[in-house]
């Protein structure tokens, strides 16, 4: 126990300690408001096929930026491109709480998806701050934290939403706004450089095109299990992005639970990871990790039959904790397991990789969701569970673990 707790606090300095702190301002009010976006674009006027194509178009968007974020990062540092793309950010939040409609929301979002190129430099800094042997158990307590941070946050997002509407969750717009501008100036103040940067590196504008041939030119020196990521990163792209906007309103208007009663549930979900998270970053550096994973994947393929089936609370809670209670021992292996297989100085730029090949067949796959949505709500959840078969098939066949020296 004594042993635990000392491995646990060895990994708060520097600045994954300033990342932690970062999360916990942040995070509470980004877990109340987009529990229930779907039900605020509604409320925006916005129809399913509309919340499917803002979400596809977000989705690209956000994603394609990331890669000249990621490859930047690799070559000016990481702290350099997150303190400018934080301070954008934080702009873009303050256009979106001021959205008063679906159109100018949209608009806004998309501001908000371009400035998200950061993101990866974000991750990339975490992981060069973890040293190596501990990245399950790092990235384990830095998911903890975000739990906890936002733990009671979905209810209050449902209790603002059942007891003032959809629209009074633009308050919860404003407070993610102003903590990402705080979020910003502890970054500018005490985040340190993880890269040594090159000398006489000056920004050039043909870098930007540079940024996406360097890119997909990465793809040629992968090893077959990140080959295996790739695939993966396509498939559950496409299948998670069609029904992802559409679980919140499945719940309310086919299952029929109130905002508040799905508020209880995504709370006693947070509960559940806050509880396994960081048993299992112990687990993911002690065992086989593809193990976990396929386990992991089946728990998804069983749980999403039961949510289809689901009529009442108590049901959709129950299954929610099965489930949650395997994928969260399972999850910190997957962060792991990339971080291990991929060189330090590939990073930025593999992570950006994985994250286009996510986005794109997503952007597709957030549109056929509202479509078919808006015939029958269970049509996207029946649609999920063979990419969710080929995703086990994958990971079986291409995914293996790292030699140990």
């Amino acid at each position: 126990m004594r042993r635990g707790i000392k491995e646990v606090l060895s990994l708060f300095h520097g600045n994954f300690t300033v990342i932690t702190i970062c999360t916990l301002i942040t995070f509470p009010w980004i877990r109340a408001f987009y529990p229930y976006e779907s039900v605020y674009l509604k409320a925006l006027g916005a129809s399913s096929f509309i919340i499917g194509l803002l979400s596809a178009i977000n989705r690209l968007i956000g994603v394609i930026t990331t890669i000249p974020g990621g490859y930047f990062a690799d070559i000016y540092g990481r702290r350099r491109v997150i303190i400018i793309g934080s301070s954008m950010t934080a702009m873009a939040r303050f256009l979106i709480a001021l959205s008063l409609d679906w159109k100018s929301y949209f608009i806004s979002s998309l501001i908000l998806s371009i400035t998200s190129f950061w993101s990866v430099a974000e991750s990339t800094i975490l992981v060069d701050s973890i040293r190596v042997g501990k990245r399950g158990l790092g990235f384990a307590i830095y998911w903890a934290t975000m739990q906890i941070a936002g733990l009671f946050s979905p209810y209050i997002g449902g209790l603002i939403l059942e007891t003032r509407g959809a629209k009074g969750l633009r308050y919860t717009l404003f407070l993610i706004a102003v903590a990402d501008t705080v979020k910003t100036m502890v970054y500018a103040r005490y985040l340190k450089e993880t890269l040594r940067r090159r000398e006489n590196e000056k920004f050039e504008i043909g870098s930007l095109f540079t940024s996406f041939i360097n890119t997909f030119r990465t793809l040629k020196s992968l090893s077959r299990p990140i080959k295996g990521f790739c695939i993966l990163s396509v498939i559950n792209g496409y299948a998670w992005a069609m029904i992802m906007p559409f679980i919140v309103l499945y719940a309310l208007e086919v299952i029929s639970l109130s905002p508040v009663e799905w508020g209880i549930i995504s709370t006693t979900e947070t509960a559940v990871i806050l509880l396994f998270r960081i048993p299992g970053g112990i687990v993911a550096d002690r065992y086989n990790r593809k193990a976990l994973l396929l386990i992991a994947t089946l728990a998804d393929l069983s749980y999403f039959i039961v949510f289809i089936l689901s009529r009442s609370f108590l049901q959709v809670l129950i299954a929610i904790i099965a489930r949650r209670i395997i994928v969260t021992l399972a999850e910190p292996a997957w962060s792991a397991l990339q971080a291990d297989l991929v060189p330090k100085e590939q990073r930025g730029r593999v992570f950006s990789l994985l994250n286009i090949l996510s986005a794109i067949p997503g952007s597709i796959g957030s549109i056929v969701g509202g479509y078919l949505f808006d015939l029958n709500p269970a049509l996207p959840f029946y649609a999920f569970l063979p990419f969710n078969i080929i995703a086990f098939l994958i990971l079986y066949l291409y995914i293996e673990e790292p030699r140990k020296s």
